[in-house]
């Protein structure tokens, strides 16, 4: 009798989450940052990087894509990316002591709701008298130039040409 090798086929699921955790490493400076983000050890996070993930559990599945709604809401307010994963890893206080990634592994979807919501509050208001009409040009241009390596840039970018 000859043995017979198992194939491990990667689950839909498994792809699609391993696409999505692919967006992570690009916020954080190294993995054991990334691991601490998403409460996994290292080699956990060197299986999801290397693709080794064929049936995720669940519960990973889920913490992944909302680290990564997370960190693409934080992008915006954040000068460099690595930033984010700096800020997600801090202890604040206005979440009573905790990191925004231990509010968001605690409370889920919600968590992430409050964490958006509140990051508009957190972030320094500019005061109108600083707001000055710009030339249409200069921002289009801008925003040309924002959209090769911002994805909301490149969102904006695409409605614009969008509308009639």
């Amino acid at each position: 009798m000859s043995p017979v090798a198992l194939v491990r086929v990667r689950s839909p699921q498994a792809a699609q989450a391993l696409e999505t955790f692919g967006i992570l490493p690009r916020y954080f400076a190294h993995d054991a940052q990334l691991a601490q983000a998403l409460g996994w050890d290292s080699a956990t996070v060197a299986v999801w990087r290397e693709g080794g993930v064929v049936r995720p559990q669940s519960a990973k599945v889920a913490y992944v894509k909302l680290l990564a709604d997370l960190c693409e809401e934080a992008g915006a307010y954040l000068r460099r990316d690595t930033d984010v994963g700096a800020w997600i890893c801090t202890s604040l206080p206005n979440l009573r002591g905790a990191s925004p990634a231990e509010w968001l592994a605690t409370r889920g979807p919600r968590g992430l709701r409050e964490l958006t919501y509140a990051m508009v509050d957190w972030m320094p208001r500019v005061p109108d008298s600083d707001l000055e009409p710009g030339d249409g040009h200069d921002a289009l241009a801008d925003l040309v130039r924002s959209a090769k390596t911002h994805d909301g840039a490149r969102e904006a970018l695409k409605m614009l040409r969008e509308t009639p």
